[in-house]
């Protein structure tokens, strides 16, 4: 059993531009993404000289992640970052700890003030709505006697 294609010059003609044409875009999209040799291993010198100060790397996304080298958050596979002014002491930063910056404290504090209010003016709504039910019970109470 043979199979038989027959194609057209036409059809051959538009097969042989789309193949050319998504090369192409292949090598515009993606010529820029291939490091040369010598940038690679200066990129892999630098993290090795980043793992030799002890460095630790966490994912800026999980902060409970935490690396004595670089690589891939195991939750996210987000790619880790070294955390500023580590160097190699450990013992000043908990694995537990989760430090916030100035800015993250005020945001923190600002919201945890507007949930008080809220719950505040809810509670307040909340009750004010079971007495309005409680006034119709008894309307309908003495309505009905």
């Amino acid at each position: 059993m043979k199979l038989k294609i027959n194609i057209t010059k036409r059809e051959a003609k538009i097969i042989a531009i789309a193949i050319i044409a998504g090369l192409f875009l292949g090598w515009l999209f993606f010529h820029g993404t291939v490091k040369s040799g010598s940038e690679a291993s200066k990129e892999i010198n630098s993290h090795k000289h980043e793992e030799e100060k002890g460095t630790v790397w966490t994912c800026s996304m999980h902060p409970q992640i935490r690396m004595d080298k670089p690589g891939k958050c195991p939750i996210c596979a987000m790619d880790l970052i070294p955390i500023e002014g580590s160097g190699g002491d450990e013992q000043a930063v908990s694995p537990d700890e989760i430090q916030m910056t100035e800015a993250a404290m005020k945001i923190a504090e600002a919201d945890r003030k507007r949930d008080k209010a809220g719950r505040a003016e809810a509670e307040a709504e909340r009750r004010a709505a079971e007495a309005e039910r409680r006034v119709e019970i008894a309307d309908e109470r003495q309505m009905g006697n």
